[in-house]
């Protein structure tokens, strides 16, 4: 199981915003000069984390960019699903193996992923920064 690059981005980029109302919003620059990643590729991670309510865009001169909930509120798996999707472990059907044998490697493939899908749920931003 491999992670798309931008995941980690992602998450590189998410601890860096202000997390607070009265905070100033990171810029997209700043915060492209902090992680040491191109801004065009910034930019479209960031308008998939709007998207998906991680955060939020702040217009005008003084905008950029701020988380929309606490740290303790956004899981890894949340920044995952909205940036890339979780690896699926696809089991083809194997020629000379019994029936049940089948569904046994199926279901201890589907428990992998659930699993990870499970660790990635539990484990919140906040937790990054401890």
């Amino acid at each position: 199981m491999r992670l798309n690059r931008g995941v980690l981005y992602a998450v590189a980029a998410a601890l860096q915003l202000p997390n607070e109302k009265g905070d100033k919003p990171l810029s997209c620059h700043q915060m492209c000069q902090r992680i040491d990643v191109p801004e065009k590729y910034v930019l479209q991670i960031l308008r998939k984390l709007v998207i998906a309510g991680i955060v939020n865009s702040v217009r005008g001169v003084e905008g950029g960019y701020r988380l929309a909930r606490p740290l303790k509120r956004i899981s890894l798996l949340d920044i995952v699903e909205a940036v890339d999707e979780l690896p699926r472990f696809n089991v083809e059907t194997l020629d000379g193996l019994s029936a049940s044998g089948q569904r046994a490697i199926k279901a201890a493939f589907a428990g992998i992923g659930e699993d990870a899908r499970k660790r990635l749920g539990a484990f919140t931003l906040d937790k990054l920064l401890a």
